[in-house]
């Protein structure tokens, strides 16, 4: 979970953490995620595969953040499939457009492992990430990331417990394309977030 979302400004994460919004507001934010996920291998298993997210933000001007998610899932048997696990890293920046819409842009790093044969690619991503204040300690956002046979995208809400810690609670969606030596056969995770952050 991609850190957090409001119309006047600009400060979050994008992935399985909320995306940044207020800019003017802080310095920027780290957070935790809890990640419960479906994983799913060439249209079989299902079975949760759980994972934790590391993120953080830094905010460089009033337009432009530094950005970055670490997560890594535990290994799960999945039914008719095998040992499977994953580790999806991004680093980037994010650019502020208007109050609402920001510009996404970076590395990402994956390993999808499958019945022990790694799938492990560095590329190029870009997105995108809309918030929405809805009151003056709740937001809502969406994103959209998308690299070389991959995709990702993240809905969710954030409430300010604090003027500096907040709740955030999503549904995210990952695609990885064409696993290792396994052609056409893609790995999905896909489920509920939740993560608790600070911000700076």
């Amino acid at each position: 979970m991609t850190l957090l979302v409001a119309t006047v400004s600009f400060t979050a994460s994008v992935f399985a953490a909320p995306p940044v919004t207020e800019f003017n507001n802080s310095s920027g934010s780290i957070g935790f995620s809890q990640c419960n996920y479906n994983g799913e291998f060439a249209g079989k298993g299902k079975e949760k595969i759980k994972a934790k997210d590391f993120y953080g933000s830094y905010v460089l001007s009033d337009n432009l953040a530094f950005t970055a998610d670490i997560m890594h899932s535990g290994t799960k048997n999945i039914t008719g499939v095998g040992d499977t696990s994953y580790r999806f890293n991004k680093i980037g920046v994010q650019y502020k457009m208007t109050d609402n819409i920001s510009f996404l842009v970076g590395n990402l790093n994956r390993n999808v492992s499958v019945k022990g044969v790694d799938d492990r690619k560095n590329s190029l991503y870009a997105g995108a990430s809309v918030g929405q204040r809805l009151s003056d300690n709740m937001s809502a956002y969406a994103s959209y990331v998308f690299a070389s046979k991959y995709s990702d995208y993240n809905l969710g809400i954030i409430y300010d417990i604090t003027k500096n810690i907040y709740f955030d609670v999503g549904y995210r969606n990952i695609k990885a394309k064409n696993i290792g030596a396994f052609v056409d056969r893609d790995f999905t995770a896909k489920g509920i977030n939740w993560s608790v952050g600070y911000k700076i």
